[in-house]
């Protein structure tokens, strides 16, 4: 009997260095969507980053852009998570 597998976990790497301070700042601010123990490592969901947005306080325009090109390359790539390496 051979094993299946249920789905592919698709992780696009984002280097720091392509985005600014403040997005930065920002993602380190967000509660991951998945944390791995040992790599120490941060998976990020932009519906989930999405969802947590306050209508009262909205996030910043230059926030939401970068947000949106992250989006944009998710969905080109068919990619549902994002990192952030600093390598």
């Amino acid at each position: 009997m051979a094993i299946e597998h249920e789905s592919v976990l698709k992780v696009v790497d984002i280097n720091y260095g392509q985005l600014s301070t403040d997005f930065v700042d920002f993602i380190g601010s967000q509660q991951p969507t998945y944390r791995d123990q040992i790599l120490r490592e941060d998976l990020y969901s932009l519906e989930d980053i999405l969802e947590e947005q306050n209508d009262d306080k909205p996030y910043p325009s230059d926030i939401l852009g970068q947000l949106s090109e992250i989006g944009l390359l998710l969905k080109e790539l068919d990619c549902s998570y994002f990192r952030v390496v600093y390598a």
